[in-house]
């Protein structure tokens, strides 16, 4: 039988160099995904009455599919899982029915009997686990006005909203919504409602593409 090889150091830099790899690939893997799952709109002060009425969105900003099933909500200390199975597309939506009761589908989930949120000061948070007090379970986080609202000590900590930030509240009838996904107070404005469509403050059409070049031409 022939001796084994004994490992020279470049083949050992490069098994090293390998576990590195593996490792990385791993961790990249095994990461959740709730940073690209978005709170994308909030319909806290519908006209007539808020319970029942009330509506929150999100948005997969990411390239691929992402399955949310299984995920929570909170809302001043009432939680709700969602069914087992939710696929996500790429900029797919899902729309949340606060207090409500309905047929859950692929872009719509029905809450039943929950706290009705406050349109004056409150706060919405999003977890892709039931430890709801920890910063690594934390998907999304938005605050309406005032600071210090439910949750807002976790999403500091888990880096998914500012200190000291919160949004404006929209007036009766309009949503505040996520424009850029970004992270802050100051990336959400005011609209008409626009759940389950984009959000009104989608970036401008482009001057060379055709349908600003109609729009130019009616007002001329």
């Amino acid at each position: 039988m022939l001796p084994a090889a004994r490992p020279t150091a470049a083949s050992g830099r490069a098994l090293r160099g390998a576990f590195h790899l593996a490792v990385l690939a791993a961790l990249l893997i095994s990461a959740p995904a709730s940073a690209q799952i978005r709170i994308s709109e909030v319909l806290a002060n519908p006209v007539g009455p808020d319970a029942g009425n009330q509506k929150v969105e999100l948005t997969n900003t990411a390239t691929a599919t992402i399955n949310i099933g299984g995920w929570w909500i909170c809302g001043f200390f009432a939680y709700r899982q969602f069914p087992a199975s939710v696929p996500l597309a790429p900029g797919g939506k899902y729309v949340i029915h606060i207090g409500a009761t309905g047929t859950n589908d692929s872009g719509n989930y029905y809450t039943g009997a929950f706290p009705t949120l406050s349109p004056t000061d409150d706060s919405f948070s999003l977890y892709w686990t039931n430890s709801f007090g920890s910063a690594s379970a934390i998907a999304d986080f938005v605050q309406w006005g005032a600071t210090g609202q439910a949750r807002e000590n976790v999403a500091i900590l888990a880096g998914v909203w500012p200190a000291g930030q919160y949004r404006p509240r929209a007036p009766e009838g309009g949503s505040v919504q996520l424009c850029v996904p970004a992270i802050g107070a100051a990336d959400w404005h005011p609209g008409p409602p626009t759940l389950g469509s984009p959000n009104a403050c989608e970036p401008p059409v482009p001057e060379n593409s055709t349908t600003w070049s109609r729009l130019k031409a009616s007002y001329r």
